[in-house]
């Protein structure tokens, strides 16, 4: 398998992921459209619209444009920057999460409210910038 297929398969990975439980605990699971578009009034992160909704979009925006310039041809969205935006969007989402409910919330308990989907993101993410 040659780089260009890892890098499409990684980037539909995260694409993906974005529509599976980013938050999850028990009933309550918010995925990263949810987050950004739905149910998900969390403060901190977008909340139908927030002012971080920019910068969650960052994560399945940056992975669509990597995967279509590679599926395209097109040299545009070969660059670290790009491959680096999914990564540096999840880690904000955890920053601002650990931020919002610092108070009452520790490391490990955030980490456990992480659902699977964006473990998978952030494995993705992770391997992304080293598939050029």
């Amino acid at each position: 398998m040659n780089k260009k297929t890892i890098t499409v398969v990684l980037s539909a990975i995260i694409v993906g992921a974005f529509f599976l439980p980013y938050i999850s605990n028990g009933d309550f699971n918010l995925s990263g459209y949810d987050i950004v578009f739905g149910k998900g009034d969390i403060r901190g992160l977008a909340g139908k619209g927030g002012s971080a909704l920019y910068i969650n979009l960052l994560v399945p925006g940056s992975a669509l444009i990597i995967l279509l310039g590679n599926l395209l041809d097109d040299n545009f969205a070969d660059g670290l920057f790009f491959r680096l935006l999914p990564l540096l969007g999840l880690i904000y989402i955890v920053f601002m999460l650990y931020m919002t409910g610092s108070s009452e919330l520790t490391v490990s308990e955030l980490f456990g409210w992480l659902g699977y989907g964006f473990w998978v993101s952030l494995v993705a993410a992770v391997i992304l910038p080293f598939t050029r």
